[in-house]
């Protein structure tokens, strides 16, 4: 659970940096956090998938659907505070 914990509020600072996103522009974000020692990357790593439960579980996040392209993926957007 803890592991969930932090990824959330990791995902909760990017989006709220992002203001508006795809989900892959916020996914190469996460997956490239340091590590402790500041060099290599963390071994969180994420999926597109996971992500995405994670951001449709987020009432602070909603899903923009994208009109102009149906084969694009929809943006997301911070509504939070």
């Amino acid at each position: 659970m803890v592991r969930h914990r932090i990824v959330k509020q990791r995902i909760n600072k990017e989006a709220w940096e992002l203001k508006k996103f795809t989900a892959n522009q916020l996914l190469r974000k996460l997956n490239s956090y340091p590590n402790m020692d500041g060099k290599n990357r963390t071994n969180l790593q994420l999926t597109v998938h996971r992500l995405a439960n994670f951001l449709k579980a987020n009432p602070n996040i909603k899903y923009v659907p994208n009109e102009e392209n149906i084969k694009h993926a929809g943006m997301w957007e911070w509504v939070g505070e």
